[in-house]
């Protein structure tokens, strides 16, 4: 998801941390917004992995009726703080994490999501808003 060597920590006490590799070292990285809109991103792309496969781990025989059940993912908003590259990163990971993805982005951060996720896209609405007068 990130361009770059970095990773997503989380410790005991759940606090999620961004490292980045130099040399043989993780140091922690300071965060701009927009690396923290993609370490957010990671986070939950893991929390819903993690979950697909504690229900396919503990489904047992019945594992083929569980893999196809639908993960929603409901985001208002995802891209704003994100640049093209790691938006276009988000984009290509997000379709393997949720099968079911719900997004409410403006016109303009679409832009760079749709090269990458448009073709899997099965509906698309558009909102305008309309000011009064």
């Amino acid at each position: 998801m990130y361009h770059g060597r970095r990773k997503v920590t989380i410790d005991e006490k759940y606090r999620v941390s961004l490292l980045t590799a130099y040399a043989d070292e993780d140091i922690k990285t300071d965060e701009s917004k927009g690396l923290e809109t993609v370490k957010n991103f990671a986070f939950i792309a893991g929390l819903v992995d993690l979950a697909r496969e504690k229900i396919v781990s503990n489904a047992g025989d019945s594992t083929m009726a569980l893999s196809s059940e639908p993960y929603p993912l409901v985001m208002d908003a995802p891209f704003s703080n994100a640049d093209e590259k790691h938006v276009s990163n988000i984009s290509q990971v997000l379709p393997e994490v949720a099968e079911q993805i719900i997004m409410f982005v403006m016109e303009k951060d679409w832009r760079y999501a749709e090269n990458v996720m448009g073709k899997k896209l099965e509906r698309n609405i558009f909102l305008i808003s309309r000011q009064k007068h």
